[in-house]
C-alpha cells in the first residue's frame, strides 16, 4: 500500500511531467516574461491560451494513472495487501 501511495505523491513531479507539459509550461514562462507592464490584446491571447495548454496538455495520461493507482488502492484495501506493482515505471517522457 505504501509503494501505491508513493507512486500517487510522485504524480506531482516536476520530472515527471511529459514532453507535452513541459512545452506547455516552456511556451507559458515564455508568455509571461514577454509582457512587460501591459497587455496587448495578442498578448492576452496568447497568454491564455498558454494558460490553457499547460492546463490540458496531457489530460488523458493524468486520468489514466490516477484511475489505475486508484483502482490498485482498492484493490489493496481488499486483500489487505501491503505493496503492488509500481505504475509509475516508464511514464517519463
Amino acid at each position: 500500500m505504501s509503494d501505491i501511495l508513493h507512486d500517487l505523491f510522485l504524480l506531482a513531479d516536476p520530472d515527471a511531467l511529459s514532453r507535452e507539459e513541459r512545452e506547455a509550461v516552456r511556451r507559458y514562462d515564455q508568455v509571461c516574461a514577454a509582457l512587460g507592464d501591459k497587455l496587448t490584446a495578442e498578448e492576452e491571447d496568447r497568454l491564455l491560451s498558454a494558460a490553457v495548454a499547460v492546463g490540458t496538455a496531457d489530460l488523458e495520461r493524468c486520468f489514466a494513472q490516477g484511475f489505475r493507482l486508484g483502482m490498485q488502492l482498492a484493490a489493496a484495501g481488499l486483500q489487505g495487501e501491503k505493496t503492488l506493482p509500481s505504475t509509475t515505471s516508464g511514464t517519463r517522457a
